[in-house]
C-alpha cells in the first residue's frame, strides 16, 4: 500500500493537499521547529497552496463549463414551477 506521503504534490486531490496544509501549519504554529525546519515547512505548504488553487480553478472551470452547457435555455412563455408554499391551506 502507498503512503499517502509519497504521493508527489502535483498529483495530490485538493482534499489531500488542505489535509497536508493543515499539518504543515499545525507544526509551524506549535512553535516547536527550529529556523531551517520552519522555512521547509514554509516553502512545501506554499506548494499545497499551490496545488489547491489549481484544484480549486479546475472545479470553478469545470462547474462553468457544466452550466453553460447542461442546463435547457429557459423559455421565455413558460412560466416558473409552481410555489409548493402556495399549497398549504393555513
Amino acid at each position: 500500500m502507498t503512503d499517502e506521503t509519497d504521493i508527489p504534490i502535483t498529483e495530490l486531490t485538493f482534499d489531500a493537499a488542505l489535509a497536508r496544509l493543515d499539518e504543515v501549519v499545525h507544526r509551524l504554529e506549535d512553535g516547536s521547529v527550529e529556523l531551517e525546519e520552519a522555512i521547509r515547512l514554509f516553502e512545501e505548504g506554499t506548494a499545497y497552496v499551490a496545488r489547491c488553487r489549481e484544484r480549486l480553478t479546475a472545479a470553478q472551470a469545470r462547474i462553468e463549463e457544466l452550466t453553460a452547457t447542461g442546463l435547457p435555455a429557459a423559455d421565455e412563455g413558460t412560466p416558473p414551477p409552481d410555489d409548493p408554499s402556495e399549497d398549504v391551506p393555513f
